[in-house]
């Protein structure tokens, strides 16, 4: 496990470029939250975006559905989607990333944020039980 305080983008992109498959469960999104995505996706990217309060961008969901990536929108009337999780597999490698960071230019780059990388292994097997939430 480790802290990642000002070098997310940098991580992101570390982890994601050897990925077979990349879920994210994001309160805000826009295109400029999205560079540490490899130019080809792996076949298996889904992503579970919020639209509360204006923050997302369409172009960032045309983005990701013009690269392959499954694009679900969550929206219920009355309560703010607001969770910020990455789940990356590389093999058999699994990453989990918890944290404050939303995928905004702003929010993997230049704001104050902390988030928690947590990698998959038999002490930890039961946190693991949160990708079943991003299927």
């Amino acid at each position: 496990m480790s802290l990642l305080v000002n070098n997310f983008e940098e991580r992101l992109k570390q982890l994601a470029l050897p990925a077979v498959e990349i879920k994210v469960a994001i309160a805000f999104l826009t295109a400029g939250g999205l560079s540490w995505l490899p130019e080809e996706l792996p076949q298996d990217v889904d992503f579970i975006v919020g639209i509360d309060l204006g923050i997302t961008t369409p172009d960032a969901l045309k983005l990701l559905q013009s690269k392959g990536a499954g694009v679900h929108v969550f929206q219920e009337k009355g309560k703010l989607f607001h969770p910020k999780a990455i789940y990356i597999r590389s093999g058999d490698d699994e990453t989990l990333i918890v944290g404050s960071n939303n995928l905004t230019g702003s929010g993997i780059s230049s704001n104050h944020e902390m988030s928690i990388e947590i990698t998959r292994d038999d002490n930890n097997e039961s946190i693991f039980v949160t990708t079943q939430v991003l299927d």
